[in-house]
């Protein structure tokens, strides 16, 4: 499962949103969404991705988190963020990305905009 978690405030975690992120559900309560993610997760392994995450206050996070416990041995929540504070509050191994470099990013431009034959002709002005 994937869920983009980030919102308009980027500080505030709203753990019911997030929740009904994760289960594709609109107009549900906190327990209506707690109730059918354990339904989901009971007796399941899974990769759970929340992407984009910007809380900072581990509360928040803490109270997130125990509504996605209950999957089988081996499951895994990944958190991308690219706040190094989140980074602390999640308690998990931390991976920091280093960019591309700028020879890499050319690259990868001209590949994607220009075609093979243009790439061995390129316009001069």
């Amino acid at each position: 499962m994937w869920t983009c978690v980030a919102d308009q405030d980027q500080k505030e975690l709203d753990v019911k949103e997030v929740l009904c992120k994760i289960l594709e559900c609109k107009g549900s309560t906190l327990e209506q969404a707690q109730s059918q993610l354990r339904e989901k997760l009971a007796g399941e392994r899974y990769l759970l991705v929340l992407d984009d995450v910007w809380t900072e206050d581990r509360f928040q996070w803490r109270d997130l988190v125990k509504y996605l416990v209950g999957g089988l041995k081996g499951s895994w929540i990944m958190v991308t963020t690219r706040s190094h504070k989140t980074a602390t509050i999640v308690d998990g191994e931390v991976y920091e990305l280093q960019g591309l470099s700028k020879e890499y990013s050319w690259s990868l431009f001209e590949q994607s905009a220009f075609s093979s034959d243009e790439l061995s002709n390129p316009p001069t002005s």
